[in-house]
């Protein structure tokens, strides 16, 4: 599959830097097994078939979120495996860079996390930036404080949702507005990693008939950052009897210190 979104080697985090300030967004190939894709969804099946199309957990999701997709909160309750891909060691490394570094941070933290699938009949999303979720004139600044993560599950296609893309755009004075013609899909196989700052326009692609488009994502930002999700509701606390210490500080839930479970 192709795509003009640059691809980079994972165990180099100055291209990776290089690359994000200047495209707004990377492709890391092949990270994890299309067997480990497809045990992750498998962990996933039971929560995502209880969902109706245009719903997630809350029950009222449309529109903008997809008439037509399946979006699958509170992660962690579901899979262990989890882990493994947040913590993948070359993965963080780029992540830590990117994000706590540049952003002058003392730690890391995850926004939210989201199961993300794309099915025959969605139209393509409109396109937005994610860091509009925060109205803060200091996250139009570049580099964004916000750096969003994508794990293909499935293969994405242009012709089956393969997120959209406007390269150059996070760039972009804040008034500026996209053309939706220039947007460009970006085709990843399953187990790769697309990488875009929150400052890029980007939105889901429509999905014209086949399988499912099945993509994680992850949006990490700076300790001193809100995280969009609250972790210990949407997961419980039961999940957090099972996670590694290192994860329960990303997810912002520690028994110590100033974030206590309460």
């Amino acid at each position: 599959m192709k795509s003009q979104v640059p691809q980079i080697k994972i165990d180099d985090s100055d291209q990776f830097l290089a690359t994000i300030q200047h495209w707004g967004a990377a492709i890391v190939p092949d990270v994890f097994s299309t067997r480990w894709c497809d045990q992750l969804m498998r962990d996933f099946a039971t929560p995502l078939s209880a969902l109706t199309l245009g719903r997630d957990q809350l029950g009222y999701r449309s529109g903008f979120y997809g008439d037509a997709t399946k979006r699958l909160h509170g992660l962690f309750r579901w899979s262990e495996r989890l882990s493994e891909m947040v913590l993948h060691p070359p993965l963080m490394n780029l992540i830590e860079r990117s994000v706590r570094l540049e952003s002058q941070a003392r730690a890391l933290r995850i926004s939210n996390a989201e199961l993300m699938v794309i099915y025959e009949g969605q139209a393509a999303q409109v396109l937005h930036r994610d860091n509009v979720s925060w109205p803060l004139d200091r996250l139009a600044r570049r580099p964004a404080p916000l750096l969003n993560v994508i794990v293909a599950l499935s293969d994405f296609a242009a012709d089956r949702g393969a997120t959209r893309v406007i390269p150059g755009s996070h760039r972009w004075p804040h008034e500026m507005k996209p053309e939706v013609n220039t947007a460009i899909p970006v085709e990843m196989g399953q187990g790769s990693v697309l990488f875009y700052s929150g400052n890029l326009w980007h939105g889901g692609g429509a999905h014209a008939g086949g399988p499912p488009r099945a993509g994680l994502y992850i949006g990490w930002i700076p300790s001193w950052l809100k995280p969009l999700e609250n972790h210990l509701a949407t997961n419980g606390a039961a999940a957090f009897d099972r996670l590694p210490g290192e994860l329960k500080a990303l997810l912002d839930v520690e028994q110590s210190g100033f974030t206590v479970y309460a």
